[in-house]
This record gives C-alpha cells, structure tokens and sequence, in this order.
C-alpha cells in the first residue's frame, strides 16, 4: 500500500483527524470542568491533580467519546477503543493516587535517603545523555529526524529508553523532597537544570514544562503562605523554560515564534493523532491482509520470521497522508492498533490482553508495597506507554527486564564473592592454630 495507490483510488476525508482540532473547545471545556469539581469536592483534588500529572491519558478517552457524539457515523471499534482508553485511566488513577499519598507522606527521616536518590539519579542522567549527544545526529544536532539515530542504533534506543525511566524516577523524588523540606534546594535546582539542558538538546517541544507540570502535581500545599514559596519558582523556571524552547527549538524546526508557540499548543492534543488518522485509514489498512499481532509485536514477528509487512504505524500513517519518510509519525497507540489491523477475533484477543497487562502492570506496581513511590512511578510510566506508545512500551519492559537481570547477576555474583570469601578464611584458620 502506498500514498500514490491511494490518492489514484478514492480521497481520505480526514474527519477524525480533523476532530481533534474541532473538539478542543469541548474537550478543554470538559477537562476545565473535571478539574474545578474536583478542587470543589474532594479534600486533595487528586483527579485535578491527575489531570496536571499526564493529561494524556485523559485525552485518548475523550477524543474518542466526543468523536463518536459529534461524528454523522462511527464504528464500533472507536467505542470500543474508547472503553480500553478509559480503562487504562482508571488503572491511573488509582496508582496515581497511591502515588500522590506516598510522596506526601515521606518522612523527615527518609529525606536523607531521597536526596540520596536524587543526586545518584542526576549523576547516572548526565552519564547516560553523554554518549548520546556525542556521537551527534541527535536532537537539534541532527540533519534530518530529531530521533532517526534511534533507529540506526540498537545502543542509543535503549540509551534514551534509560533516561526516560529515570526522568520518570525523578519525579516523585524531587516532589517528595520538596513536601518535606517546604523548599527548592540545590539538589532539586541542579536537576531541573540538568533536564531543562538535555530537552532543548534533544528539540523537544516542552517536555521540562510538563515534567515541572507532573512534580507541581505532587506537591502539597498546608498553608496559604507556601503558595508562593513553593510555587514561584517552578511557574518561572516554567516561563523562562518556555521562551527557550520557543527560541533554540523554533530555530531548529525554522520557524516563527507565533507558528512555534502555536505548534506546542497543538501539540498537546496531537497525542490523538495516530488514533484519528487510523480510524480515517481504517477501511485501506483492514484490507491490507496484515496480522494484528505481526505488526504489533515487531520485535518478535521478527525473531519468529514472520517480520511486520509495514512501517510502524504512526509513521505509516503519516507517509500515506502527508507524504512524510523516514522516522516522521506519530507514536503507535494501541487501541490505533486495533482500529487499523486484523480480524475480530484479534481484535477481541489483543484488546483482552491489553487489559490484562494493565491489571497486571497496576497489581505489581501496588501490591508489592503501596509506599514505594518509585514503584507506582514505574507503573504510572508503563500504563502511559501501553496507551500511547504500544512500541516504547515493549522497549521499556525489555529495558526493565535487562535491569532486573543484571541486578539479579550483580547480588548472585556479590554472594559467590562473600562465600568464596568465607570458604578461605576457614581454610586458613587450621593452618593458623597449628602453626600456633
């Protein structure tokens, strides 16, 4: 399938896509509303918070809801993308929650310990985006594709999967710090600089705005004076963050500053479209004769030689209706996925499973130990990629997995040396008491 095959046979009308700039009125009217009721009803705002925390995940459901109400027609498989969507927000809500009560719960004692955290997360950052920016064609270094380097490069893809985990580490830590401490202290400054560098290094549209976004979530404000002690200095490192971005990256992309300001702005609510353009493809792509599972589970299609038939979604989507190539898409949702590809039946068994692996990612990041930030950080992250980013996803878990076994091989390892250690100690001590 290409764009020309297309464009000879009939024209896409691009209705989904074109919803997602039609709705934001309704949708951010919605969000206001949800917001400002639960500042009203409940004690901590935590769906307030939630929302300020990863609005994407609020997004997906109601683009696909408010699509089905405003759309002349809709398919049932957008109802029943919608269904999976709200469903992940549910499993969000609920880690967010735990999340948001443990950092606000840490104690003076455990302060020491999260600084500790911070600072060796702040040094591993910096060495971990060294080899990365060095070896060039990355971010506002690169010719073509801000992020085509991870495609050419199994060692950097997992090099940026790394920093990611760990931005995401970060969070609850800096917040957590800062709920005890009632201050921005060094350590805190340092690596919102640190991260503030690497984003405009990387031509990243704001993403430092939302992680200040997601650590101002977590903040819990006692009295009305620590508003503005705590406040002031993320709502202007958030201004001065800004114009930077507007500035270095709107250089690189070349663009004005009112295009770059208004490319950010919509931005945000792009995160819909791989979701709106396969429901626009999805009478081309269902009649591709391609596996749901084969184009999902690339990796391993691949390892079974059964390899995808097509690019990754988001990017195949954008090549068919805007003629782009290369790494230029848009991130490959899940619930895209089931809209574009297969049968029923794998439709109804990917979706299955979907669900399971949320249930899954949500009882192992809760159960284990409801006061572990970092646990419930890692899971907020994980649930995030299963909507948004069905590819990352895999690639995180690969990286967590890898994470997990060399952990497991450093402690088997550290537990020969100890028993290696002992077994000599017992050996010479006969030697010692007879030559006594």
């Amino acid at each position: 399938m290409s764009a020309q095959s297309v464009a000879e046979g009939d024209w896409i009308q691009m209705s989904a896509y074109q919803a997602i700039f039609s709705t934001i009125p309704a949708v951010v009217c919605i969000l206001a509303a949800i917001g400002v009721l639960s500042v009203v009803l409940e004690r901590r705002a935590i769906v307030a918070r939630s929302i300020l925390f990863s609005f994407p995940l609020w997004l997906a459901p109601l683009f696909y809801f408010v699509y089905a109400a405003t759309a002349e027609s809709t398919s049932p498989l957008v109802i029943l993308a919608g269904c999976i969507e709200l469903f992940f927000l549910g499993i969000y809500l609920v880690l967010f929650r735990r999340l948001f009560l443990a950092v606000t719960a840490i104690s003076s004692q455990r302060v020491t310990e999260m600084l500790s955290y911070l600072k060796r997360g702040t040094s591993v950052l910096l060495v971990l985006a060294i080899p990365l920016f060095v070896q060039g064609g990355v971010g506002i270094f690169s010719k073509g594709s801000r992020i085509a380097i991870l495609a050419e490069s199994r060692l950097s893809l997992y090099l940026s999967y790394s920093l990611l985990l760990i931005e995401a580490l970060m969070v609850p830590t800096v917040a957590a710090i800062i709920n005890a401490q009632k201050r921005w202290c060094w350590p805190v400054v340092r690596y919102l600089l640190l991260i503030s560098v690497l984003s405009i290094l990387s031509a990243s549209k704001g993403a430092v705005i939302l992680a200040l976004g997601s650590i101002l979530s977590l903040i819990r404000v006692d009295h009305a004076r620590d508003v503005f002690r705590l406040l002031w200095l993320p709502i202007s490192g958030a201004i001065i963050f800004f114009i930077a971005t507007v500035y270095f990256v709107g250089k690189f992309l070349t663009l004005s500053t009112s295009k770059m300001i208004s490319v950010m702005f919509s931005r945000i609510f792009l995160a819909n479209d791989c979701r709106a353009l396969a429901i626009d493809w999805s009478r081309y792509l269902g009649a591709s004769g391609t596996s749901l599972f084969r184009e999902s589970f690339r990796l391993y299609a691949g390892l079974l030689g059964t390899p995808p038939k097509y690019p990754p979604l988001g990017q195949l989507l954008y090549t068919l209706q805007f003629g782009t190539s290369g790494m230029l898409g848009a991130n490959t949702s899940s619930t895209a996925l089931i809209i574009a590809y297969g049968g029923d039946l794998e439709r109804f068994i990917f979706s299955g499973l979907l669900v399971c692996i949320a249930v899954i990612v949500g009882i192992l990041a809760d159960l284990p130990n409801r006061k572990d930030p970092l646990r419930l950080a890692v899971g907020i992250l994980l649930i995030s990629l299963l909507s948004q980013d069905f590819l990352a996803f895999q690639v995180l878990v690969n990286t967590l997995m890898m994470l997990s076994f060399g952990t497991l091989g450093g402690w088997i390892l550290m537990r020969l040396v100890r028993l290696a250690a002992k077994r000599r100690m017992r050996n010479r001590m006969p030697v010692a008491l007879s030559q006594s």
